[in-house]
């Protein structure tokens, strides 16, 4: 059955995904000091995914992320956050989000081209706006979590 499928368990659980979003926190930070832009804004779009499924396993009290939340689609992903409308309110998360939405669009290209125009202003501020514990996006979302992890 599709729901079944949908529904089933996957191998992410939410212990596995809050390690995760750390690791890819010290990647980028690690990346950004050695002078690896491209790639520690990649790690920056991919650990603001994973704070989204974490987000999105607290909001429906599961231990684990189901089979059919296994998606990379950053806007889809705040959709089932339930916190879309809250974001749209705060308009420094905002346009920290857009920031993300216009990196994560890009990430193909940044995947598969070397270095292609970034630079350490520009991933310097990312990782700001990504991680800053009093203003960035992922702390946002932590703490307006369900639930206290």
């Amino acid at each position: 059955m599709a729901g079944e499928q949908f529904a089933s368990r996957s191998g992410a659980t939410l212990k596995d995904l809050l390690l995760a979003l750390e690791d890819r926190r010290l990647d980028a930070e690690a990346l950004v000091a050695a002078g690896r832009f491209v790639s520690s804004i990649a790690m920056g779009v991919y650990a603001l995914e994973i704070c989204l499924k974490v987000t999105i396993c607290q909001r429906l009290d599961l231990d684990y992320l189901p089979k059919g939340f296994e998606f990379h689609h950053l806007p889809g992903l705040l959709t089932l956050s339930g916190q879309s409308r809250r974001l749209g309110k705060d308009l420094a998360m905002n346009t920290h989000w857009r920031m993300a939405e216009i990196y994560a669009d890009k990430l193909s290209i940044l995947r598969y081209s070397p270095q292609p125009g970034i630079d350490r202003k520009q991933a310097e501020s990312f990782h700001h706006s990504m991680f800053d514990r009093t203003a960035g996006l992922i702390p946002w979302f932590k703490r307006h979590l369900p639930r206290n992890i």
